[in-house]
């Protein structure tokens, strides 16, 4: 089994995920993808082209210690999973990142009123 990713972070929209790939981003011994998601396990479009494709998506170098990957949308797919141990293998560790739903909703509503999608007021 290829152990490219020691670790792939899930969670909801407006949990912290783009926060968390900032951060993680800056470490100089983790190698994230030089496109923020992939979208690999997701997409049978991506998936369909086998790890030689995934493995593009990396720029991995020796100072690298860590390789990971962080999309939201994973986990709302049940076929992911499977997907991501079947190619990964057990080693690979799953991180979900989680709010609280009310806060969550709320920075949500915001991102969605600033984008112009949404006029109605939080409470309606």
């Amino acid at each position: 089994m290829n152990q490219l990713t020691n670790f792939i972070c899930v969670g909801a929209q407006k949990s912290g995920t783009t926060t968390l790939h900032d951060i993680l981003n800056q470490h100089a011994e983790i190698c994230l993808p030089n496109d923020k998601e992939t979208k690999f396990f997701q997409r049978d479009d991506r998936f369909n082209k086998g790890l030689e494709y995934y493995k593009k998506h990396f720029s991995v170098n020796l100072s690298h210690k860590i390789i990971g990957e962080i999309d939201p949308e994973y986990m709302y797919f049940n076929y992911v999973p499977k997907r991501i141990y079947d190619t990964l293998g057990s080693e690979t560790k799953l991180i979900f990142l989680l709010r609280n739903p009310i806060e969550r909703a709320f920075s949500h509503f915001l991102m969605s009123k600033k984008r112009g999608y949404e006029d109605l007021s939080f409470s309606d």
